[in-house]
Formats: C-alpha cells, structure tokens, sequence
C-alpha cells in the first residue's frame, strides 16, 4: 500500500503543480472569463464520478458490460436535449444562471443515485443528470466567451477551459480511486453534497454582474469590439455540416472512455485493478494541462478543417493501438498519441462553430456543437460496448483507427470550405 499512496501523491502534487503553472494563463484572460474557468474546474472535479459508474455499475450492481454501456446512454440521451436546452436559454436569458441551475441539479441526482438499485430507475436519473450537465457546460462557455474579442483570446479561453475540465477530472479520478474503498455510494453523496455547495457559491457570486443581461444583448454591445477577420469570413454551410459528421464519429472513440476503455484496461493490466484506469487517465490529464494551450495556440493560422481532421486521425490512432498491449508503455505511447489529437481536436471544433455564429445565436452555436457531441456519447457507448462483448475488443479498436484516417482524408480534400 505504501508504494501506491506515495505513487499517488507524487501525481497529486505534479497535478498541483500544473495548476500554479497555467494560473498566469489565466490572468492573462479578461477579468470577466477568471469565475467561469474556476467553476468549470470544481465542477468538473466533482462530476467526474461519472466516469466511475460503468464499473460500479459491473463490479457492485453486477450487471454485464452491455447494460452498463445501455445505462451510460441514457446519460447521453440527456445530454442532447441539455446540450440544445443550455445554449437556447443563454441566448435568451444569463448564461451563468443557467450554469447554476446546471449545478444544482446535478447535485441533487449524484445523491439520488446513491439510492437508486433498478436499472429503469437509474436510466431516468442519468437522464435528467444529462440534461443538467450539459445546460452547465454549454452556458458556461458561452459566458466565458462572451467576453473574449478577438480570435487569439477565443481560442486561448477555449483551450484553456478544456484544460481545467481535464486538470478536474484527473485529479478526481485519483482521488476517487482511493476513496473507492469507503463504497461508491458514499462517493455519490459526497459529490452531491459539494456540487450543491457549488451552486450556492455560483449564485451568490456569479450571476450579479450580468443580472437581466442577455448573452444576445452583450454580443450585440460588444460586437464593433471584434475584428475583421471573425466577422468578415464564416465557414460555409458545407463545412460545418463536415465538421460536425467528423465530431460525431469521432466522439463515438472518445465516449469508450467512459465504457469500454475503463474495462479493458482493468482486464489488461489485473495486478493493477482499478488504478490501471486512474494512471492512464490521469497522463492525459497532465498532457492536455501541460501542452493543450502551448500546443494549439501554434495551429491558429492553419487551415481549420485540415486541424479538425489530423485531429481525428490522432485520437483513431491513440485507440487502435490498444490492439497491442504488450506492455504498459506501449499503452502510454497510445495515451500520448490519443491526447495529443483530443487537444488539437475539440479547441478547433470549438472554435469553428463558435465562429460560424452570428452575434444573436452565440449560445445555440456552441449548443449545436454540444448536442452533435452529445449525441455521440449516446451512441458511442451502446455501439461500443455491443462490439466489445460480442465482437471483442480488437474489433472496436480497429474501427476507431478507420474513423480516424476517413475523417483526415475528407478533411482535407474539402478544406476549401472552410
């Protein structure tokens, strides 16, 4: 136990560290983005559970891999319509009191889990925890980036936005991992309980400064603010609709994170048990900390469907080679290869729709990237876990690395439609 607990806090203050580090980053934001970024930090901390429940959902409910992988649907199926719903109403209303209610509502469906046993019952609360999430999620970006004016200051909020989500995420899967022996009921009230904190937090302090502000009315004041280059030239029709094909399928490899990717590093690696899934999650969160700004911020000349497709064809690349676990560092040299296309992928994305909006419909911009997103955590994980159990694992790695280079050659035959 020794080992391990030093191996854990030798991560826990290398994450530390990183936090400290992209502080200044921060800083360098308008004052009004700083609240968001450390919101979508604490809360993603506290949501990560999320990432836990197809094992709890295996190893303590004792269901198969395939009704786990049908449950973390219903999750996404709420994440859909919460993706829509979350840019809609920041459009309409303030975004940050949106991201508020997102909060509260989670907290309230983590502590109903803990009491949840039937699979029916458990679908509707991961439903509705969907819907909560994403509402919190999409309004929280479009309240950070509305007060960003130009495209470098866009892109850095964006990159820096998925950094902390990542940087929470990781350091919740450590902690959680640990915790895993007081019982993961204990961890769902725990998270209840904070998230609802959270909230309180959010709505004394978060939603003063834009009280009866709109999201519409501050694009509209501000937007003599923004240059030429981001109003005169919008993707066309034609290559938003591809790179929404390509974050679709795409997200579908990602969504085996939460599905497949944690059990088949659990069967690879047994003597390591449920940390085998925390040390490689947590790489990907020091990787994306690390280099997601410095990275990114190199390729914001280039072509963006051309970024969006090498983007695709990294994450492909990163699973595909889970064909070859002959040891755990050819499985890091994976989680390198995954990572680096994960951050490349999503900030350009991001960025793309965010841009291909017009000053009224910021909100349901980011909300159409959400849903399509959403929408392939709702099949990615029903059509992943069907093809690890009934086609085996090879088979689903092998089709990830497939989506990959078909998305980087269609990219880049159409990158005039950018």
């Amino acid at each position: 136990m020794k080992p391990q607990t030093i191996t854990t806090q030798h991560k826990l203050l290398t994450l530390a560290s990183s936090v400290r580090k992209y502080i200044a980053s921060i800083n360098h934001l308008p004052r009004e983005c700083r609240p968001g970024i450390w919101l979508s930090f604490i809360g993603s901390t506290l949501a990560a559970v999320y990432y836990f429940l197809t094992i709890y959902f295996v190893d303590v409910l004792a269901m198969t891999t395939s009704s786990a992988g049908l449950l973390i649907s219903s999750y996404g199926i709420g994440t859909i319509v919460g993706g829509y719903i979350g840019g809609y109403l920041s459009d309409k209303i303030s975004p940050r009191l949106v991201s508020t209610l997102g909060l509260f509502g989670q907290s309230i469906l983590f502590a109903a889990l803990a009491k949840l046993k039937h699979p029916y019952s458990i679908s509707i609360d991961l439903f509705i925890l969907g819907i909560a999430s994403y509402c919190f999620i999409t309004s929280n970006y479009v309240a950070v980036l509305s007060y960003t004016h130009n495209e470098k200051t866009r892109l850095a909020s964006i990159n820096i936005l998925n950094m902390v989500s990542n940087l929470g995420i990781g350091i919740a899967s450590l902690i959680i991992a640990e915790l895993s022996v007081i019982g993961y009921v204990n961890i769902f009230y725990l998270s209840g309980s904070l998230l609802l904190a959270l909230s309180f937090y959010s709505f004394i302090h978060m939603t003063k400064p834009i009280k009866n502000i709109s999201h519409a009315e501050f694009e509209k004041n501000n937007k003599s603010t923004m240059t030429c280059a981001t109003t005169s030239k919008k993707p066309n029709n034609k290559g938003i609709k591809l790179a929404l094909a390509c974050l679709f399928f795409t997200g579908m490899i990602v969504s085996q994170l939460s599905t497949t990717y944690s059990i088949y590093l659990k069967q690879s690696f047994p003597q390591l048990g449920i940390h085998a899934f925390s040390i490689f999650f947590t790489l990907n969160t020091v990787l994306i900390v690390l280099f997601q700004n410095i990275l990114v911020s190199q390729f914001i000349n280039i072509n963006r469907l051309v970024m969006i497709g090498i983007g695709s064809l990294l994450i492909g690349t990163g699973m595909f080679m889970l064909n070859f676990p002959y040891s755990i560092m050819f499985i890091v040299l994976s989680c390198f290869v995954y990572s680096t296309g994960e951050m490349i992928f999503f900030s350009m994305v991001q960025l793309f729709c965010y841009q291909a909006s017009n000053h009224e419909n910021k909100g349901s911009g980011l909300g159409t990237y959400r849903m399509i997103y959403a929408s392939s955590r709702f099949a990615g994980p029903a059509i992943g876990g069907a093809i690890y159990h009934y086609l085996g694992s090879n088979v689903l790695w092998s089709a990830s690395g497939i989506i990959g280079v078909t998305f980087l050659l269609l990219c880049c035959h159409f990158r005039d439609f950018t």
